[in-house]
């Protein structure tokens, strides 16, 4: 069977590096279902995971797969260069993967969902590529306690050394019938 179209259908190539997307189409119209372009076989598609789609091309297409091994077009990189890479990309991830994504939870009042968005996710693919964002349940039990107790510690240490504390209270409910409190202290 010949390279199944992009225009096809309602399907679309993503503008993500991997290179399982030289192969696989997204759906325009059912975000859990992709194609594969080669054999035309419809594929369950999860936001940001990959695994699966990867193991059909592996299982299916090998001889494609090897072809595409080496993504940047056959060119090896100098140890160098990975080297370099790498600094860069541990500079980069380190400051990402300590707290930003929960502080934009926490200041921004998202929901802890936002870190299986797929726009969250592929945003954060492009800036740097070598990130794994946390999952909801990772976030949620291990990162946003950890967050908690480090900002009440830092807030118990500011209220003990104050001369004196000025406390003013506001309390609102949102259009989802949320009740909401804040404090706020001076």
């Amino acid at each position: 069977m010949g390279e199944f179209s992009q225009e096809s259908q309602d399907f679309y190539a993503p503008k993500l590096k991997y290179f399982v997307w030289k192969h696989i189409l997204l759906s325009k119209t059912e975000k859990e279902i992709a194609v594969c372009s080669i054999c035309q076989e419809k594929l369950p598609y999860r936001s940001a995971k990959t695994t699966s789609l990867k193991k059909h091309l592996e299982r299916k297409h090998h001889d494609v797969l090897t072809k595409d091994v080496n993504c940047d077009g056959g060119k090896q990189l100098t140890i160098k260069e990975s080297v370099s890479r790498s600094q860069k990309s541990d500079a980069v991830a380190l400051p990402l993967s300590q707290n930003l994504i929960d502080k934009m939870i926490c200041c921004d009042m998202e929901p802890i969902s936002i870190v299986e968005h797929h726009g969250l996710r592929v945003l954060l693919n492009y800036l740097e590529p070598r990130y794994d964002v946390p999952f909801r349940k990772y976030t949620r039990e291990r990162i946003l306690p950890d967050l908690y107790s480090s900002t009440k510690t830092k807030l118990l240490n500011a209220i003990q050394t104050a001369d004196s504390v000025s406390l003013t209270t506001d309390g609102w409910k949102s259009r989802a019938t949320d009740n909401y409190v804040t404090v706020t202290a001076n």
